[in-house]
């Protein structure tokens, strides 16, 4: 079985490994399990999906030559999470995993609103965090069951991005987008740009998706002896408002 064939949810999880850690059966830890992939075969891990257990996948050097990774890795007993859009076998560092989907969503946005026309863009974009007190804790609760996980602080990271004097005319938009198709509001700004006239639009969008990856499943791995890349900070939302503004006509 090779990862290219397997779902998102099943590829979710890869780790870099010399020498697969294990031959003949797979590690169930109670919330994932350790698969060796190349050597096991898939048939026995789906006895585990069965129980929605996420598999962390063991990849060698030589099978990993498929996967993309950031510059700098893979680095070997690092986890590594997919990307959940991108159409290839992206991978993104475990501890960085959110920001780097906030930053790619951002700009994608203010790419998309100059392609629609737009003469004037504003976005104030904010990545909202457990602190870091917050997630130490949960990631101690995962390795102790330590009570302090329960303290709740917040931090955030903003994104600002302001433009103005595009050239007000509609373009292609360009194929490489990933978020864009999964957006609906992004769509209406579009096409009510491009095809009514719009003279400006504001818009306000919020998700809380973490893409199946918490500071929970983050401490399990380094339980575990695993390395994620960094410093895990609890994702809790991430908000982006936008005023854009279209010529006339355009």
């Amino acid at each position: 079985m090779d990862i290219e064939t397997l779902s998102y949810s099943e590829r979710k999880f890869v780790v870099l490994v010399q020498k697969p850690k294990l031959t003949d059966h797979i590690i169930n830890y109670g919330s994932w399990a350790l698969v060796s992939l190349p050597r096991l075969g898939w048939e026995l891990y789906k006895i585990f999906a069965q129980q929605n257990l996420p598999a962390l996948i063991q990849v060698t050097p030589d099978n990993a030559e498929t996967l993309v990774f950031p510059p700098s890795h893979p680095q070997i007993d690092t986890v590594y999470t997919a990307h959940p859009i991108a159409p290839s076998l992206l991978y993104c560092v475990t501890a960085t995993f959110h920001q780097r989907l906030f930053e790619e969503r951002v700009a994608e946005f203010a790419r998309v609103m100059r392609c629609a026309g737009a003469s004037k863009v504003t976005i104030d974009a904010e990545r909202k965090t457990g602190s870091e007190t917050e997630a130490i804790g949960k990631v101690r609760a995962a390795i102790t069951a330590d009570p302090k996980a329960h303290v709740r602080q917040t931090s955030s990271t903003r994104l600002t991005i302001s433009f103005r004097g595009g050239r007000g005319k509609p373009t292609e938009l360009p194929p490489d987008l990933l978020f864009f198709r999964h957006e609906p509001t992004w769509i209406e700004i579009y096409d009510a740009a491009v095809t009514s006239g719009i003279e400006s639009y504001d818009v306000e969008l919020e998700t809380k998706d973490d893409f199946g990856l918490d500071a929970q499943i983050a401490g399990e791995f380094l339980k575990h002896g695993f390395k994620i890349g960094g410093r895990y900070e609890h994702h809790v939302y991430h908000r982006l408002k936008g005023k854009v503004e279209f010529r006339q006509g355009a």
